[in-house]
């Protein structure tokens, strides 16, 4: 099993060794490559955030679901404590206990997640942002925008026919 480790390894390796050669021979599918994973880093970032955002949405009506609830246990109490229903109070004191724990809990979990939705917009907005390419204005524009997407679609182009001629040498 540990020779089929070192195998696997080793072909990883030099793959990865060629990958490299690649990209250093050809730099523009190099700034591709770099401009792709930065993209993809970006959309897992505000993945990362919505979801966030979510949880912090699911939270914040949990704290006001025992809002209401404690309220309400609070009410209980006090009207227990009035009838002289010592043990139906104290049992509803404990109850009410268990509910601000919860919420205090909530309240935890909901300062953690402001900490981390903050520091997933300071690493969004560090990021370099992503090229958008500008609209046209005159034929002249149009042109050149025309070749250098000819030139993206040949850069791709040879990009796929090198990857291929690796993978057949790989086999």
């Amino acid at each position: 099993m540990e020779s089929t480790n070192s195998w696997w390894q080793e072909i990883e390796r030099e793959l990865e060794r060629q990958f490299d050669n690649f990209l250093e021979d050809h730099p523009n599918q190099k700034d591709l490559f770099e401009k792709g994973e930065a993209n993809e880093k970006l959309q897992r970032l505000q993945i990362r955030l919505a979801s966030t955002n979510k949880q912090a949405d699911l939270l914040r009506q949990r704290l006001c679901d025992l809002s209401a609830e404690i309220k309400q246990w609070r009410q209980r109490v006090q009207r227990a404590q009035q009838s002289g229903a010592n043990q139906l109070a104290s049992q509803a004191e404990a109850h009410l206990s268990k509910l601000m724990g919860q919420g205090r809990d909530c309240w935890q979990a909901l300062a953690e997640l402001g900490v981390e939705d903050q520091q997933l917009r300071q690493e969004i907005q560090q990021m370099p942002a992503p090229n958008n390419p500008k609209k046209p204005t005159s034929p002249v524009d149009l042109e050149k925008d025309s070749e250098i997407d000819l030139e993206t679609a040949w850069n791709n182009f040879e990009a796929n026919q090198a990857l291929e001629d690796l993978k057949q040498k790989q086999k």
